[in-house]
């Protein structure tokens, strides 16, 4: 009986020991910086004095900036699929596919 009783201490003791000896790990993220200066230009392009609407490529040029910027992400109203570009800076072509002379609505989120 006492042999079992040092045992049943002896676990007790060890099992206390663990619970205690162990420490959640702590972690930050450090500064948290936004995108700041963000500045989007689209020029369509064949742009000129007679073709006021283009050269009818549906091509438009896209250009961005912005300060600590990771990547951004362009998304087109056209269902095309979605560009994720990194840096601080990009330019890129997307060709509309219906020739018109219509709106398009184009978003560039900074993260």
């Amino acid at each position: 009986m006492i042999n079992n009783l040092k045992k049943y201490s002896l676990f007790v003791l060890l099992a206390t020991l663990g619970f205690v000896g162990c420490k959640k790990a702590e972690y930050s993220f450090g500064e948290i910086k936004t995108p700041v200066n963000l500045v989007l230009t689209t020029v369509v392009v064949g742009t000129d004095a007679t073709h006021i609407y283009g050269d009818g490529s549906g091509n438009v040029t896209i250009t961005s900036s912005a300060s600590n910027v990771l990547s951004f992400t362009v998304n087109y109203d056209d269902g095309s699929p979605v560009e994720v570009i990194a840096g601080n800076t990009f330019s890129t072509t997307h060709q509309f596919a219906t020739p018109d002379t219509s709106e398009h609505n184009i978003s560039v989120t900074a993260v």
